[in-house]
């Protein structure tokens, strides 16, 4: 699936040349106010990221539930790279399954 789709980016690689220019123009570290700008997430997506909690070792912030494919998924675990700061970086994860 993800082959397909690379493909079919690659083909219309032009069209992608305003999004690219408009990351560029960032000028926040806000890593969810990044996201928002470039309407990657929805304001319920960084609601539900701002409830994530810092797992016990202070090394990642864990989404709730098992990893479903899907955008749902991805736009709680891409704004949960916000919750860590430039010198202190927190990778968000989620389990394949309940443990």
């Amino acid at each position: 699936m993800f082959d397909v789709r690379w493909e079919q980016w690659l083909d219309a690689a032009e069209s992608w040349i305003p999004f690219f220019e408009s990351v560029a123009a960032l000028k926040d570290f806000d890593v969810a106010n990044a996201l928002k700008t470039l309407s990657l997430v929805e304001s319920s997506d960084l609601d539900a990221v701002g409830k994530l909690k810092v797992n016990a070792g202070g090394k990642g912030v864990r989404a709730p539930g098992p990893f479903e494919p899907g955008n749902k998924s991805v736009a709680l675990l891409a704004p949960g790279f916000g919750r860590g700061a430039k010198s202190g970086l927190l990778v968000p994860y989620s389990p394949l399954r309940e443990a």
